[in-house]
């Protein structure tokens, strides 16, 4: 027999998961030149309904190897709101305040989240909100490459790797392989949201 309240709460699922892989960015990430003071992206659309979004600068650092994000003024964007019609996309412009200093990386994320639409009156709604993370980074003018990796083999049979960036900018490993005797080791590793590790300089 068919259940109606299972079927009526897939549809109200639906759409809402159907948006939310319609909505692309363009690029992913900036990656801006020492003295560069803007760059842009675009949020598109590829929908058919009205999607609003609120977008925020943030500072990135890392604690202890942990993402750490922080309001920050250094730079401003423009929209900070915005409702983009469903075909259509939205150019996000992002401005410094002022010149960086050029010896050092720069990093920081524009966090793009969805805010909700208001219900037509008497009927249900399930809303699935999108929240975007996007990477600003300020090279620096000389880049200096500096990383290293210890191994140690452990009493129960395990593996433990150490990294270091001694560089003067964060790196991305995106993938690690084990190796013993020649044949390739299965293991397993925690990845960050992202699929990769940030590994900011040391401090």
């Amino acid at each position: 027999m068919l259940d109606v309240k299972k079927c009526l709460s897939m549809l109200c699922f639906l759409p809402s998961l159907l948006m939310a892989a319609e909505i692309h960015l363009n690029p992913v990430r900036m990656k801006m030149q020492p003295g560069q003071m803007a760059d842009s992206f675009k949020i598109i659309n590829a929908g058919k309904e009205n999607v609003p979004f609120q977008l925020q600068a943030m500072r990135w650092t890392q604690v202890d190897g942990k993402d750490v994000y922080a309001e920050t003024k250094d730079f401003i964007i423009n929209p900070p709101y915005t409702t983009i019609a469903g075909g259509d996309y939205q150019l996000v412009r992002v401005g410094f305040r002022a010149p960086m200093n050029p010896n050092v990386e720069h990093t920081y994320r524009v966090i793009a989240s969805q805010l909700p639409v208001k219900a037509e009156t008497g009927s249900f709604q399930v809303q699935t909100l999108m929240r975007f993370n996007i990477p600003v980074i300020i090279q620096p003018k000389d880049i200096i490459t500096d990383f290293q990796f210890e191994t140690k083999a452990l009493s129960n049979g395990d593996v433990e790797l150490a990294l270091a960036n001694h560089g003067n900018q964060h790196i991305q490993i995106k993938s690690i392989a084990y190796f013993k005797n020649g044949e390739e080791k299965p293991f397993y590793i925690a990845l960050t949201e992202d699929k990769f590790f940030s590994m900011f300089p040391d401090t």
